[in-house]
């Protein structure tokens, strides 16, 4: 069997086993995508992409998923590491159902140093800070200069109006 026909193989046989499971996505032909510990605080995504000379050579772990970016980076490193041990003792077969289940059975000892990054957020000053500041109530002198430079020397309302039916009539 040709490399690339071993590995639509093993895509058909992973999607007929989990095809269901909505943890479960098959990203192209020779990445996946499985969830663990949706029900639990210590939720991950493992991402595992398939090389050209797959099954013959490991697969790639990726733990550098969003999903993951509240894990620590010991953490993250410390399961893939886990989980690449695995592959390389299963080498030159298909490996992708062995490292799912692996990573299932043994859920409560990978995530055991469990560590959650504190991200701090950004503090940026609250609208209702900055208009306090410009919203001093203005004197009766000060309301008055604006008037008269805004609105009191104006023609009176309506003195630019156009007169619609003469302006009808032209059109």
């Amino acid at each position: 069997m040709a490399v690339n026909e071993e590995q639509s193989v093993e895509m058909e046989v992973l999607e007929s086993i989990y095809g269901a499971d909505s943890n479960f996505k098959a990203i192209d032909g020779n990445r996946i995508q499985y969830k663990f510990g949706v029900d639990t605080p210590k939720s991950f995504v493992v991402e595992i992409e398939w090389p050209p000379e797959y099954p013959e050579v490991p697969p790639k772990i990726n733990m550098d998923v969003f999903y993951n970016s509240n894990i620590a980076d010991s953490v993250r490193q410390q399961i893939k590491s886990k989980v690449l041990e695995v592959a390389k003792e299963n080498e030159g077969m298909a490996v992708t159902f062995t490292l799912i289940d692996y990573i299932s059975t043994n859920l409560e000892e990978l995530t055991s140093n469990w560590e959650i990054k504190q991200v701090q957020p950004e503090v940026e000053p609250k609208a209702d800070d900055r208009r306090a500041v410009r919203d001093e109530p203005l004197t009766k002198a000060a309301k008055r200069r604006l008037w008269d430079r805004n609105e009191g020397t104006a023609k009176e309302r309506g003195s630019d109006w156009v007169d619609i039916l003469k302006h009808l009539s032209q059109v």
